[in-house]
């Protein structure tokens, strides 16, 4: 939208430009100046016409950086089918997740043998690039949440557009700030144990606050689109 008010702005410096004289003899009245004092006016108008050029060629190069900025955005994120895949995943993880916390993480354990890179056993020694015994239900709970949030924050809308694209950015820098700032009242308040729940539950909180700021602005403004059309 910022070529049109620039290519208007430029077509008419250009008719200032080349039409100064006329403007000088017939409406200034200035008909009596020889052909060497009609540069007398430039001074004047061309520094208007100049800063306005400059000004709207800047919101051109503005548009055309953000323009690209969207346009690499939307060529990143997944296809809009994975979107459907990524609540299918996210949420049973979320449900499983919400059942260990009530009721204790080796509630359900599920012990297997699984490769580490560094791992260490409870009053046991480390280990470092072997395979070992532990228990992955919490792994499991993680993985999937995070693989499922992943899929739903980043897949394609139905009608993606420059609106959902600014939306997305726009959250996620809102969950970014909203999840820091959470963390930095917990480290300030809180201590002991309760800080490992703490850093525990970071981990997914950007995720979700992206996820539920997201869908919920998007969906009052579609709200609001479909209430303007049946008014």
């Amino acid at each position: 939208m910022a070529l049109i008010p620039s290519v208007i702005h430029l077509a008419i410096g250009i008719m200032v430009f080349f039409y100064i004289r006329y403007w000088k003899k017939q409406v200034l009245g200035l008909e009596w100046l020889d052909a060497r004092s009609q540069w007398d006016v430039y001074p004047i108008i061309l520094p208007i016409f100049f800063s306005k050029c400059k000004i709207y060629l800047s919101l051109c190069k503005a548009y055309f950086t953000f323009g690209k900025r969207s346009y690499m955005l939307y060529k990143a994120l997944l296809p809009h089918q994975f979107k459907r895949i990524g609540w299918c995943i996210l949420i049973p993880a979320t449900i499983f997740g919400i059942i260990l916390i009530v009721n204790g993480f080796d509630k359900w354990p599920f012990v297997l043998k699984v490769f580490a890179i560094y791992g260490e056993e409870i009053f046991g020694k480390s280990h470092s690039f072997t395979f070992m015994r532990a228990d992955i239900t919490n792994t499991l709970a993680g993985a999937l949440f995070i693989i499922g949030g992943l899929l739903v924050g980043f897949s394609k809308e139905k009608n993606e557009d420059e609106f959902i694209s600014n939306l997305r950015l726009s959250s996620l820098l809102w969950a970014v700030v909203t999840n820091y700032i959470v963390l930095l009242f917990c480290l300030v308040f809180v201590y002991g144990p309760p800080f490992l729940n703490v850093m525990l539950y970071n981990m997914f909180t950007i995720l979700i606050i992206f996820i539920v700021r997201f869908n919920y602005v998007l969906y009052r403004n579609l709200k609001a689109i479909a209430d303007e059309k049946h008014d």
